[in-house]
């Protein structure tokens, strides 16, 4: 749901404009007068509303937002982001009415970039800690502004039903207060942004815990820390002959500048998606980059290609680059590379590369 008012409601005087609100959108609809649509509403997304002007008391946008939140009888799925061009005054309401939604199923929480100049009232979402039974949640670039209490809360009282859980720009000091004493029961699919410098112990033990990775049926990880990845190569080489483990999606961004934690972190990675042999989609993009004057190490190509060989049932595979930083290089894909790849893995049916350029033509099979 995206909101934005304008036309002849937008007058210059605040007090007529809210008497022309409150005459087109009377509070407390009863049962009789509320609109049938509103049973029908499944789906909603709120964020970046660009009304017409501000008020200290009240906004078309908030107001409007708010009256029809208390008729989302059904809904399932809420899309919220938290930024300073929405719901002033009316956070607190918003958050009590979503929280009351018996039947949703999915939240997703965006915050405001940290360039952006932010007036949210974060604490005004307590109300959110009540949600429960959610299967899907995604939280992101909440730069530690809402209290983190909020959504341990909701993470717990979803511990039985989560099916996914997507946590990107969260710092992970807030990851070790979130994930304690929790266990997820039923996680399918995990993607977590885990840039984590220095790592801590109680962190990761906590995370460990409360999520059962091989059980997964995707990861998604984002240039994950080297003690990460031991832990999960670890955990992975001790799943029992008879159960395999159930990941059959593994998506890991390496994209990053320190060239000597990125080489480490690198070859961490390499030894984990090595660890086990049951994928079919695998996204490793941006995984090495190199300053122009480090000369490039011909054995990680070679690494590169036996680990992914390793997953004969792959029929997607991503080895491409969104382009490198000033100053660096990407390990690009030869010729016989790629040769090697689509004879070895006979369900390849997706392939997105980085060839090296002088090579292009040895791809469409000429001499």
């Amino acid at each position: 749901m995206r909101a934005n008012v304008q036309g002849p409601l937008l007058a210059s005087d605040k007090d007529h404009d809210l008497d022309l609100l409150k005459e087109w959108r009377p509070t407390g609809l009863g049962e009789r007068e509320r609109p049938p649509c509103c049973n029908h509403v499944r789906q909603v997304i709120i964020g970046d509303c660009k009304h017409g002007g501000l008020h200290s008391e009240d906004t078309y946008v908030g107001r409007f937002t708010e009256e029809a939140s208390r008729n989302w009888k059904y809904l399932e799925s809420v899309e919220l982001h938290l930024t300073d061009t929405i719901l002033t005054g009316n956070d607190r309401t918003l958050a009590e009415n979503i929280g009351f939604c018996e039947n949703l199923k999915a939240l997703k929480l965006c915050g405001a970039c940290d360039s952006w100049p932010s007036e949210v009232h974060y604490a005004e979402y307590a109300p959110l800690a009540i949600v429960r039974g959610l299967e899907h949640l995604t939280v992101n670039n909440l730069s530690g502004k809402i209290p983190y209490e909020i959504l341990w809360s909701i993470l717990g009282n979803s511990a039985a039903t989560l099916r996914g859980l997507m946590m990107r720009f969260i710092p992970h000091g807030n990851l070790t207060f979130m994930f304690k004493e929790l266990a997820f029961s039923n996680l399918q699919s995990v993607g977590l942004d885990c840039d984590w410098e220095p790592e801590e112990e109680d962190m990761l033990d906590s995370l460990f815990t409360a999520i059962d990775f091989p059980n997964l049926a995707k990861l998604a990880l984002y240039i994950p820390p080297v003690e990460i990845s031991r832990r999960l190569t670890h955990l992975f080489r001790t799943v029992p002959e008879d159960v395999q483990p159930k990941l059959r999606t593994l998506v890991i961004e390496m994209y990053a500048t320190r060239h000597h934690a990125l080489v480490d972190r690198w070859h961490a990675v390499m030894r984990f998606i090595a660890s086990f042999h049951t994928l079919t989609g695998l996204e490793i993009p941006n995984n090495v980059h190199y300053k122009l004057d480090t000369t490039i190490d011909p054995a990680f190509s070679d690494i590169q290609l036996r680990v992914i060989l390793v997953h004969k049932g792959l029929e997607t595979l991503d080895i491409s680059y969104s382009g490198a930083t000033v100053g660096y290089r990407c390990m690009l894909q030869s010729a016989e590379t790629i040769r090697s790849i689509v004879s070895a893995l006979p369900r390849l049916r997706v392939l997105k590369i980085a060839p090296e350029e002088g090579q292009m033509v040895r791809f469409r099979g000429r001499p």
